[in-house]
């Protein structure tokens, strides 16, 4: 039943214009690393919180998918939860954050920390997850974000 769920979700995902594989490999995900912290290079984290907010729609429903898909990945398919995680990323310091976000920054934080010792920067991250969590009043996201940290 967990393998339909991704699949339906990727397949949801897809539709949106946002394609994963499921069978990604470690250089896939390194390439993905790469141009997260592109992406984030020469950004102080603590103004991560205060980005603009995302308006497009599609994307905050595709946000949201991810955000639903990392989680089953987490357990499932460990190689596409990163690769779900740094798009989240990425999406959120190229067109705005949203609520989801938060969880992004979150995962993300706990990433370097779990795969690269860098205890700084997940803490960085995870401050701005919860600065983010309260300025959207992303209540409904408090008991995953709890979890996760």
């Amino acid at each position: 039943k967990e393998l339909e769920g991704i699949d339906l979700c990727l397949k949801i995902l897809t539709d949106l214009g946002v394609p994963f594989c499921k069978t990604a490999g470690k250089h896939t995900i390194v390439i993905s690393l790469i141009k997260t912290r592109r992406a984030l290079k020469g950004m102080q984290t603590k103004d991560l919180s205060c980005s603009p907010i995302m308006a497009n729609g599609t994307r905050l429903k595709a946000m949201k998918m991810m955000n639903a898909l990392s989680e089953k990945a987490y357990w499932t398919l460990p190689n596409l939860f990163p690769l779900i995680v740094l798009k989240m990323v990425r999406w959120s310091v190229k067109h705005g954050v949203c609520k989801y976000s938060a969880v992004a920054f979150l995962w993300y934080g706990l990433l370097q920390v779990a795969v690269f010792g860098d205890f700084k920067t997940g803490r960085e991250f995870s401050k701005v997850a919860w600065d983010l969590q309260r300025r959207l009043n992303a209540k409904d996201l408090f008991s995953k974000m709890s979890l996760i940290a």
